[in-house]
């Protein structure tokens, strides 16, 4: 999950294109079509993970030099936000969890001169070294956002060159994490592909992941990677990759899950369009059943009515708009049978691709809480839903990671900080610790 925010713009793309050392052939390869390679099964990945959460904030959305609009402070990520406490931590790793994703953007990396390109590696392997000495194993999640719109996901995505330029950098990034230990340490090559929402994207995505990974197995052939599909790291967007043709047993395969995406994220606030009135939605019931669309379509309109940003026009077209979407949720009567059915997918894909058990990675999955400062889903009801997820996950053997868990949005903290939410660690399993 990636939160869209500013407005900045910035040529440092094509900066970036001129000075990096772009991988012969990378761009070409890109749109080829890679040959299957062999079909036995595979064994299980050498990294062992269980259960764990993600960490967005130690090195996201990095400080810029003053005056600047794209250009990132040295050094990075040295500011007392970007910092998470000992005891925090020692709180996580009481409570169950074994590993932490990560978040890393790679506008680090991609923007940074050759002089610095080193210490820039050498932040994300000091960041590496502190979770692994409070005794995690660490996904390092390549995590593109638009706080420098240059490297924006979609524009990685769509410009060749500028991909083969990422190619070469998570190469690069690659060979630098093996010095770290094998078996506590894995590289995550993309968060969420805003790409492949369609049969020719998605195959063209498909071909671009044979190139990462090629890459970066000439640079770290033992080190574990995550994988996904397109269509933003979704069920789908995995169900249309081809895994038999990686034949690589170190790699463990991701889907992100935030159904229904109505339900995770009512309340929520961000500056993406199409969901602006989503932070008006409240009291949508899990299962879908507990409610009904009147009852939800009159909560919405009347917290729309509150809102200056919507005029008549505006708001006659969005209240439109989100009865079809309450209409169709409600309609689909959600439960956790449906989770299981989703989660049947995953595992009839893992199957056809003898993809070994404990190699399928739930990389993402929560929804936003209530409190003083936003609407959320009622909490019963979202303890519940994450009760489900967890425990369909787990029947399935599938590894999990909590999105955000040091914030209070989606994550473990209580929204008053003061310890970790009791509720929350029992619906995933986890120890009852509040402090």
């Amino acid at each position: 999950m990636s939160a869209r925010n500013g407005t900045i713009s910035t040529d440092t793309a094509s900066l970036a294109v001129s000075r990096r050392h772009m991988l012969a052939g990378a761009a070409a390869a890109i749109a080829c079509t890679i040959a299957p390679a062999a079909t036995t099964a595979q064994a299980a990945p050498a990294i062992k993970l269980r259960r764990g959460g993600s960490i967005h904030t130690m090195l996201n959305w990095p400080e810029l030099e003053t005056g600047s609009r794209d250009k990132i402070a040295w050094p990075p990520f040295g500011a007392a936000k970007y910092r998470i406490s000992p005891n925090l931590l020692k709180t996580f790793r009481r409570s169950g969890l074994d590993f932490i994703r990560l978040t890393v953007d790679p506008g680090l990396l991609l923007s940074t001169p050759k002089t610095r390109h080193q210490d820039a590696i050498s932040v994300i392997i000091d960041r590496c070294k502190l979770l692994l000495s409070q005794e995690f194993s660490v996904v390092v999640d390549i995590h593109p956002i638009y706080q420098l719109p240059a490297f924006a996901p979609e524009k990685l995505i769509s410009n060749p060159e500028l991909f083969a330029v990422y190619t070469s950098m998570l190469a690069q990034t690659a060979a630098a994490l093996v010095q770290l230990p094998a078996r506590r340490i894995a590289l995550e090559v993309f968060n969420e592909p805003p790409y492949g929402y369609d049969l020719h994207t998605s195959r063209r995505w498909n071909a671009m992941l044979h190139n990462v990974h090629r890459s970066i197995r000439a640079a770290a052939p033992g080190l574990p990677l995550v994988l996904s599909g397109a269509a933003g790291g979704s069920i789908q967007g995995l169900l249309n990759v081809d895994a038999r043709k990686f034949n690589d047993p170190n790699i463990l395969w991701s889907f992100h899950y935030y159904d229904p995406h109505l339900f995770t994220h009512q309340g929520v606030e961000t500056s993406q369009e199409n969901m602006l009135w989503y932070r008006h939605l409240t009291d949508l019931p899990y299962p879908a059943a507990r409610g009904n669309a009147a009852m939800s379509m009159e909560a919405f309109r009347q917290n729309l009515k509150l809102d200056p940003n919507f005029d008549t026009e505006r708001r006659q077209r969005t209240e439109k708009e989100a009865a079809k979407a309450l209409g169709a949720y409600f309609s689909s009567n959600f439960s956790r049978a449906s989770i299981a059915a989703d989660f049947d997918k995953v595992t009839a894909w893992a199957k056809s691709n003898r993809i070994p058990d404990g190699a399928i990675f739930l990389g993402e999955f929560g929804a936003a809480r209530r409190n003083e400062k936003s609407a959320g889903a009622l909490e019963t009801h979202r303890i519940d839903w994450m009760r489900d997820i967890r425990m369909e996950a787990q029947a399935r053997g599938f590894i999990w990671a909590l999105w955000d868990i040091n914030a209070p949005q989606m994550g473990l903290v209580r929204p008053n900080g003061a310890g970790l939410d009791a509720s929350l660690l029992d619906a995933l399993g986890l120890q009852g610790e509040s402090g």
